[in-house]
């Protein structure tokens, strides 16, 4: 069966080609009747036996010569739509498709540079289906539980466009095979998906809204508000987000996000087989960054009371601390090149062996700065740090087991400078205690010490080793909390000294003894 064409505008097609016919059996659906409607203008109720073409074209090859109109069309289910000129005020529901772009599909086949190919307010409800390609544009409208495909066909070089429309309500809107999306809202239950080198351009995710950036997406200046989510998979690349205040940022699978601003949470973690990157981000305001599963981050500056949090088998490079912000460090996670200001602080958590916390370059930039080496299951667990230099405080925190027993941890320092003050907790009755183990060593550091308070019964027998000073090129000296030094350390009935000796093989041996050394 042939589909029935008919012309609006027989003052431009007088007869029926060949090409017009072809092309209408192929665009429309035999039960329909196809119409071609030049510069018309329709209006109304387009039923499903209907297929028509919002037509437009030039007259003498110089330029746009008539376009035609569709206003406050009720599309129904099994209509099609072809606009090359323009569609407006209208709604596409359940079953009806639009197609908006430069190519002709019922009046002949070829590509209409100068064709308007606009469709601006219109409703994609449940179940309708609007396709933007081949250079058309939808601008201003919602896709209210519809689909609305943004991409290029292959018949030409230009891509599809989509301006400032808005997606809710298990809405979809797909930016693919160059397709572009600008300026979209996507709210609650909505969904835009940037894939398969589609891109995005200032979307705003609001709560319950999702923007989805899979196999070499891109999304640029993207805002995700509370209860919203951005996830980017698969070779894509989000450049410029803003994630802010209870808003989520999953980077994964081969995923990247550069320079982006984080007020609420970052996840950069592995799904499946290769973690996502995350470059050049910025955190505020309570802002979180979870590196994890294999994840990267590569040159983070965290503000105010952000926190980084850095899990095993994943890295975080390039890190400034500035504020009252932290970055949180796990057995077996790893921070390269770090620095402290303010009142900033690195926390590395100890590990058996070599599991524990690991920091290639540390850097306490002032007095209110610290570092935290915070203890595990046993007192033998250990941080590693290659390089600390500065001015801060490094602060040992116990951890109780079940029992209300206290673990204790080791730092094992390769090349320490500067001038360091150290909290260290012991408990001389049980000769236990923090430890730290310097390789190469110099500058004038100090110590203070807070004892677990059980009395010591043998006092002048007691003594507990701190800290190994491999090369001997520091002095450690006592000091109360507050960083004035002092002579000794309360034990009870008896007052302990810090003292140093040298052992063959080891070095200077720095340790707390009743006895003046």
């Amino acid at each position: 069966m042939k589909t029935k064409l008919s012309f609006v505008a027989l003052s431009i097609f007088s007869a029926l080609t060949f090409s017009q016919t072809a092309a209408a059996d192929t665009f429309c659906r035999a039960d329909q009747s196809a119409t071609w409607g030049g510069g018309s203008t329709f209006e109304g109720e387009l039923t499903g036996q209907e297929c028509i073409e919002i037509g437009a074209g030039p007259s003498d090859g110089n330029g746009i010569d008539y376009a035609g109109t569709g206003i406050n069309m009720e599309l129904q289910d099994g209509s099609i739509v072809s606009v090359l000129g323009y569609l407006k005020d209208s709604n596409v529901n359940s079953g009806a498709t639009v197609f908006v772009g430069k190519v002709a599909n019922i009046a002949w086949d070829g590509y209409v540079f100068n064709a308007p190919a606009l469709a601006t307010n219109i409703n994609i409800n449940t179940g309708g289906l609007v396709r933007v390609q081949d250079g058309g544009t939808l601008k201003d409208s919602t896709v209210n539980g519809g689909k609305a495909y943004i991409s290029n066909s292959g018949t030409t070089d230009y891509a599809g466009l989509a301006v400032n429309n808005t997606v809710s309500n298990g809405g979809n809107l797909y930016a693919y095979l160059g397709g572009i999306s600008e300026g979209t809202q996507v709210n609650s239950q909505g969904f835009e998906y940037v894939q398969q080198t589609g891109q995005s351009t200032g979307t705003v995710v609001n709560s319950g809204g999702v923007q989805m950036l899979t196999s070499a997406g891109t999304a640029i200046n993207t805002t995700v508000n509370a209860g919203g989510k951005q996830q980017i998979s698969s070779n894509s690349i989000a450049e410029g987000s803003v994630i802010n205040k209870d808003g989520l940022q999953y980077v994964i699978n081969t995923g990247t996000a550069n320079n982006t601003i984080v007020r609420g949470t970052q996840f950069i973690f592995m799904n499946n087989s290769v973690a996502g990157t995350a470059t050049n981000t910025k955190l505020y305001d309570g802002g979180v960054q979870n590196v994890q599963q294999g994840g990267k981050a590569i040159g983070v500056e965290l503000f105010d009371n952000s926190i980084q949090k850095v899990l095993a088998d994943s890295f975080a490079e390039n890190v400034v601390i500035n504020n009252n912000a932290k970055s949180w460090v796990t057995a077996n996670g790893k921070i390269f090149n770090t620095t402290v200001n303010d009142q900033g602080q690195l926390q590395l958590v100890a590990g058996e062996g070599a599991s524990g916390a690991y920091a290639d370059s540390v850097k306490l930039n002032g007095t209110d700065t610290a570092l935290f080496v915070i203890a595990a299951a046993n007192d033998t667990d250990s941080v590693q740090i290659d390089r600390l230099e500065g001015n801060g405080k490094v602060q040992f925190k116990t951890t109780a087991a079940s029992d209300d027993t206290l673990t204790y941890s080791q730092l094992n320092v390769d090349n320490l400078s500067g001038n360091m003050h150290f909290f260290f907790n012991t408990s001389i009755e049980n000769g236990r205690g923090d430890y730290l183990t310097i390789k190469q060593s110099s500058g004038q550091h100090l110590v203070t010490v807070a004892d677990s308070g059980v009395e010591i019964t043998d006092p002048m027998q007691r003594s507990l080793d701190l800290i190994t000073d491999t090369n001997g090129g520091s002095s450690f000296s006592l000091a109360s909390l507050g960083g004035t030094q002092i002579n000794a350390v309360d034990g009870g009935t008896y007052m302990y000294y810090l003292n140093n000796r040298t052992e063959s093989g080891k070095g200077e041996i720095w340790y707390l003894s009743a006895k003046r050394g």
